[in-house]
């Protein structure tokens, strides 16, 4: 994987969060193609800014944490 920028990350998983409703960060990660820890950072800044917010998951017995556009 080749190095992107933090702000090239958010841009980009901004425009994937415009197009589903809501996704894990798994989900997230896989289609920013970045590493899952790299796009939680970025998912919480996003947050720290109130671009995103943040929900628990009920449908698995696992704790997910599912995030979606303001």
């Amino acid at each position: 994987m080749s190095k992107t920028h933090v702000l090239d990350l958010i841009r980009n998983i901004n425009s994937i969060l415009k197009k589903e409703k809501e996704l894990s960060i798994r989900a997230i990660a896989y289609r920013a193609k970045t590493k899952w820890e790299t796009a939680l950072k970025a998912l919480e800044f996003m947050q720290e800014f109130k671009l995103v917010k943040e929900r628990l998951g009920t449908r698995t017995n696992r704790k997910e944490r599912l995030f979606s556009l303001k």
